[in-house]
């Protein structure tokens, strides 16, 4: 049983981890295209929304991490 939990957070972790590298890269690709191309302000209300969903990610991802440490 004990394994299985361990796993299963692991699992999670690297599934999260995978997740905030897309959205990085999502996010610093918007970025540019914001300087760029003068996006419309709904993408640029969209690049906000990303960053707060990296945020998000990224505390997702240290929670995972500490408990897969006291498993």
């Amino acid at each position: 049983l004990w394994n299985s939990k361990a796993m299963a957070l692991q699992v999670n972790l690297r599934r999260n981890i995978r997740l905030f590298a897309f959205m990085l890269l999502a996010q610093v690709a918007l970025g540019i295209a914001n300087i760029f191309l003068q996006l419309p302000t709904a993408l640029r209300i969209a690049h906000l929304g990303g960053a707060t969903l990296v945020f998000l990610l990224l505390v997702a991802i240290s929670y995972e991490h500490y408990r897969s440490r006291l498993a």
